[in-house]
């Protein structure tokens, strides 16, 4: 059985088995992470997830200051991601 690898976002701790498939958390994630529910991620809520937060300049891909759902979505897998290769 292959090891899983965690990310915890507040009291949401999401499971990682393979890139793109987050166990359908992505969207809870989002969500957790968007605490004025205004459906954008500021730099400052962003804090409430250390693996992301400093990488919110790379992942704005749009420049616009916030993160969208794909972009919030992309930087997650990506996170998870790293972990999954690090974790061997």
């Amino acid at each position: 059985m292959k090891s899983r690898n965690w990310l915890t976002v507040g009291t949401l701790t999401i499971a990682f088995v393979a890139p793109g498939v987050v166990f359908g958390a992505d969207a809870v994630a989002f969500n957790k992470v968007d605490a004025n529910g205004d459906f954008v991620i500021t730099v400052e809520e962003l804090k409430a997830l250390p693996e992301l937060h400093g990488q919110f300049g790379k992942l704005d891909r749009d420049g616009n200051g916030y993160l969208d759902r794909k972009e919030f979505n992309r930087g997650l897998d990506n996170a998870l991601s790293t972990r999954a290769r690090e974790a061997g």
